[in-house]
């Protein structure tokens, strides 16, 4: 576990952010910014403290020097990049530089672990604007550290899952939650196409976990996979829940395969099986 550090989380209100946030406060210093642009105030821990503003403003009115940067905060999700375009290319590009800005300005020996995303490695670029954007951001932080010195890991999360708050994302939550929310409604479960397309799902205190472990490893430019190494088809998670649902077009643009090939952060797997939780959380809830 991280100890005795100065740490700075972007996008710290968020899912997963604000769960790093609650692990991290006992022991260490900690500090948030968050635009509330997909975060909540209901995730803001009293024991960090918090900035409501860009990164962008936080940037430019801040000289603190910090031990690591987690960068979470990034505009996420596939189907929303389409709607948001312009908001997810400029985003995730310009706080992107602006942290290894702030880096360079403030302390070059800050250690950067930034969330990039699976989808850069199953999809092409082109594919869909938040893709392009995590590949473009993972190039600079390479310029950085070729020209600068940046010292960086790169974290690629597999589909992440299981919390309450993976509901903050609205509409472009994630599939469980999804089908816990129609379950919960006595709504249809939807499956796009056949439902063979498969993806590898990781709950999120095992992904807290990893990011533990990387943050504690020193900085080599590395990127380090957090899955389960093991695929679930969607149609399979959607029988798990024993409720009604239902086929329909698929979407273009999704990947018909996700699977973290090899979980390659030191001493650390995935304890945690998507089939088990979602039958555990149903018969939990008296769903038989």
């Amino acid at each position: 576990m991280i100890r005795d550090k100065k740490i700075l989380v972007t996008g710290g209100l968020g899912f997963v952010g604000s769960h790093l946030v609650d692990s991290l406060v006992k022991d260490n210093h900690v500090t948030v910014v968050d635009d509330m642009s997909t975060g909540r105030l209901e995730n803001i821990n009293m024991s960090a403290i918090t900035n409501i503003k860009t990164v962008e403003e936080f940037i430019r009115s801040s000289n603190e020097k910090y031990d690591i940067i987690f960068h979470f905060a990034n505009s996420a999700r596939i189907a929303r990049s389409f709607e948001f375009c312009e908001e997810t290319l400029l985003n995730n590009y310009n706080s992107t530089v602006g942290i290894c800005e702030y880096i360079k300005r403030t302390n070059i020996k800050t250690k950067l672990i930034f969330a990039s995303s699976s989808t850069t490695e199953f999809a092409d670029k082109f594919n869909n604007p938040y893709t392009f954007s995590k590949v473009v951001c993972d190039e600079l932080l390479h310029l950085y550290k070729k020209h600068y010195g940046l010292e960086f890991d790169i974290v690629k999360f597999y589909n992440v899952f299981g919390s309450d708050r993976e509901s903050l994302l609205g509409d472009y939550t994630t599939i469980i939650r999804k089908y816990m929310d129609a379950v919960e409604n006595d709504q249809i479960l939807t499956v796009y196409g056949t439902g063979a397309q498969a993806r590898d799902f990781t709950f999120i205190h095992d992904t807290i976990d990893a990011l533990h472990i990387v943050g504690d490893l020193p900085s080599e430019g590395k990127v380090y996979h957090i899955g389960t190494g093991k695929a679930t088809q969607i149609l399979e998670v959607a029988q798990t829940f024993k409720h009604k649902y239902y086929h329909v077009k698929p979407r273009d643009y999704e990947v018909a395969f996700v699977m973290c090939k090899e979980p390659n952060v030191p001493g650390w797997s995935a304890k945690t099986n998507v089939s088990e939780w979602i039958t555990e959380w149903r018969e939990s809830n008296g769903i038989r």
